[in-house]
């Protein structure tokens, strides 16, 4: 799932990292269903629930790209695909009690609500919680 992903949280050298949004698919298209009979379910047009995980994947890449590349944030953030949603994170910590993820915290604060233009706000969590890396 995150074999693609140019912002993978898998990239991250640190131990901890700082969770800033979750986004998730409707639960409603998640859930299991039989396979399809129909006409589209052939020929790969029918899974609805892979649409929807893959429509909340690029949502979540857009977040990372805009906390990366906008000239007044300029962030490392990263991406974490589940086969639920993904999460978007910033920056790489030695532990949850690291000095900079603990200003950091409070830099975003400063930053809620705050609108890149032509993107709507990016509604990041109002308390960023600390997240151990995966390490595969």
């Amino acid at each position: 799932m995150n074999s693609g992903e140019s912002y993978s949280l898998l990239k991250c050298k640190s131990p901890w990292t700082l969770a800033v949004k979750e986004l998730r698919a409707p639960s409603v298209l998640m859930e299991a269903r039989a396979p399809s009979d129909s006409f589209w379910g052939k020929v790969g047009m029918g899974n609805k629930s892979r649409d929807a995980l893959n429509a909340t994947a690029l949502q979540a890449h857009e977040v990372a790209r805009i906390l990366r590349e906008h000239p007044n944030l300029k962030m490392e953030a990263y991406v974490l695909h589940t086969r639920f949603s993904s999460v978007v994170t910033i920056g790489g910590f030695d532990s949850p009690n690291d000095p900079r993820l603990i200003q950091l915290k409070q830099q975003l604060t400063k930053i809620q609500g705050f609108s890149t233009g032509s993107y709507d706000a990016l509604q990041l969590f109002a308390q960023p919680l600390p997240m151990q890396v995966p390490q595969f």
